[in-house]
């Protein structure tokens, strides 16, 4: 906070924003003018959070990953969001996390996925039902913010990432230096049933579904 502090000094006297201009002034990376000024856009109450004694203090990163879904909810104007005021929400979601509710400021990131996920699928007014539901209850955990065929879109590209791995990897393997382990061969047999059980059942799903 320090820093972005400074930095929202130096732009006002240069009348400036342009981030690469400001790297070479500052010496500072891009990213991190990025992460200054998302903390600058916060009210000055949790500005001053961040400036507070280190017993007291709240790290940045809290504000940091909280971006990743206070950023849509502004830019494009959640209605639970914006009834209650970004204010509020904020605060909202900061005692949650004070009470530990929210385990860690990383879990905001799932948060910013099931919306996206949600947004591809059409079902933003769904994803705003449990958003409105989580800013409500006290003990609502980010988990609760499920949306249904949403949720799987964090899977599925988990699923992407080690499927392409793993082709790669038996790409470039040599065959014979597995054949005679008895354990890895064991493990691609079993992976081989199960993907053909899991296709077939993906392909009758599409089936059912195209023919209704």
């Amino acid at each position: 906070m320090p820093t972005a502090l400074k930095l929202q000094t130096l732009m006002r006297t240069l009348k400036t924003t342009n981030e690469r201009k400001l790297e070479e002034l500052t010496k500072l990376s891009v990213p991190q003018i990025r992460r200054c000024k998302i903390l600058l856009t916060y009210p000055k109450q949790f500005q001053n959070l961040m400036l507070a004694p280190p017993s007291e203090r709240m790290k940045a990163d809290f504000f940091i990953e909280l971006q990743r879904i206070r950023g849509p909810a502004l830019s494009e104007k959640f209605p639970p969001w914006i009834r209650r005021g970004d204010l509020t929400c904020v605060q909202i979601v900061l005692q949650k996390y004070l009470g530990k509710v929210i385990q860690a400021v990383t879990e905001f990131r799932q948060l910013a996925e099931v919306y996206r996920a949600s947004e591809k699928l059409g079902k933003t007014r769904v994803f705003f039902r449990r958003l409105d539901a989580f800013l409500e209850n006290p003990k609502s955990h980010i988990s609760d913010v499920v949306v249904p065929g949403a949720t799987f879109a964090k899977e599925a590209k988990e699923i992407r990432r080690t499927a392409s791995r793993l082709l790669n990897q038996l790409e470039a393997i040599d065959l014979e230096n597995i054949s005679s382990d008895e354990e890895t061969i064991e493990l691609l047999r079993r992976l081989g049933k199960m993907l053909r059980r899991k296709l077939d059942e993906a392909l009758l799903t599409r089936a059912r579904d195209a023919a209704s």
